[in-house]
Parts: C-alpha cells; structure tokens; sequence
C-alpha cells in the first residue's frame, strides 16, 4: 500500500551512481501503455528529418555514436 503497488504491477530496479539500489513501479509496463507518452508532432518526420536529429552532436553526447 506505502508503494501504490498492486497485484501483477512491474518493478524497476534502479542502480544509482553512488551504488544505491532504488525501486519503482515500471511506468510503462506494456507497449501499448506507451501510446501518447511523447506527445505528438505537428506533421510526420521524413527520414532525412529523423537522420539529422540523430546526428545532432547534442543527441549523440546523450545517446552515443554506435549504431
């Protein structure tokens, strides 16, 4: 109940820089529940769109370069 935790809910474990393990209910426990959780855009990206957010150098510092 402390948790807001129900029968079948899923877990995330959390591993903090300082080593401390935290717990949580997983947000987004399905595929579906995911529907809506990054907002919308005004109009469908074309690829070359996609392909220069995803070159951004300030996406790649966050995500990585691999591929």
């Amino acid at each position: 109940k402390h948790l807001g935790l129900e029968a079948h809910d899923t877990l995330v474990f959390v591993i903090e820089e300082t080593g401390a393990v935290r717990l949580r209910p997983e947000p987004y426990p399905t595929i579906a529940s995911l529907e809506g959780a990054a907002g919308s855009l005004e109009r469908p990206l074309t690829w070359p769109e996609v392909e220069t957010i995803a070159n951004d150098d300030r996406f790649m510092e966050k995500f990585g370069k691999g591929r």
